[in-house]
C-alpha cells in the first residue's frame, strides 16, 4: 500500500521532468528538483543552489537568487494540493539560464477554486511600482502578523519586488480535482 500510494504522489513528475529537458537549453540548468517540499528539502536545495549560484555570479546576485529561491519552495511547502505521507507539499522547482537572465520556476498543483483569486493577486501585484511593492510589504509585515493563513500573502509580492520583474503564471488543468499552477520570475543579470 504505501508504495503504491507514494506511486500515486509522485505520478505527475515524470512528465514535467521531460517538459524541462525539452524545454530549457542543454546545460543551462542549475537546479531542477520534484518531491516533497518542507524545511529540510528546502535547506538542502538552498545549500547546493548557493554553491551553484556563487560559483556563476556574484555573491549579492547569488543571494537575491537564493532568498527567491526561499519564497518559491515555501509556497509550495505551505499551498501545494498534493500532499506527501507526512503532510508535506509535493510540486516542482527549476532554476535556469537563458539570455534574459536566470529563470526560477515552480509547478504547485492547486484546488481550480483557487485559480481566480491566485490570478487577481498576480495580476495586481504586478501592476505595483517598486515603492508600491516596498509599501505594501512593510504594512504586511506591520498590521497583518498572525492572520490565519500564514504569510498573509507576503510571498508573491517578495517574489515581486526582489525580481523587480513581473510574475509570469500559467495554469494548466490536470483533471476536475487539481491544477498545476506555474510560477516563473526572471532575474536580469
Amino acid at each position: 500500500m504505501f508504495c503504491g500510494s507514494l506511486v500515486n504522489i509522485f505520478k505527475f513528475n515524470f512528465s514535467v521532468l521531460r517538459n524541462i529537458k525539452e524545454n530549457i537549453p542543454e546545460n543551462s540548468i542549475i537546479l531542477a528538483y520534484q518531491g516533497i517540499f518542507n524545511q529540510d528539502s528546502i535547506m538542502g536545495l538552498g545549500e547546493v543552489l548557493a554553491k551553484e549560484m556563487t560559483l556563476l555570479v556574484n555573491k549579492q546576485f547569488a543571494g537575491l537568487v537564493f532568498s527567491i529561491f526561499i519564497e518559491m519552495a515555501q509556497n509550495v511547502m505551505h499551498y501545494s494540493f498534493m500532499r506527501s505521507l507526512s503532510g508535506s507539499g509535493i510540486g516542482s522547482i527549476c532554476i535556469y539560464y537563458e539570455q534574459k537572465g536566470y529563470n526560477l520556476e515552480t509547478i504547485n498543483p492547486i484546488v481550480p477554486s483557487a485559480q481566480s483569486a491566485l490570478l487577481q493577486r498576480i495580476n495586481e501585484i504586478n501592476k505595483l511600482s517598486p515603492d508600491d511593492l516596498k509599501r505594501k510589504c512593510l504594512q504586511i509585515r506591520r498590521f497583518d502578523k498572525g492572520l490565519s493563513g500564514g504569510g498573509a500573502g507576503l510571498g508573491l509580492i517578495e517574489i515581486a519586488r526582489r525580481s523587480a520583474n513581473p510574475l509570469q503564471a500559467v495554469f494548466q488543468n490536470k483533471n476536475e480535482n487539481s491544477l498545476d499552477f506555474i510560477l516563473k520570475v526572471t532575474l536580469k543579470h
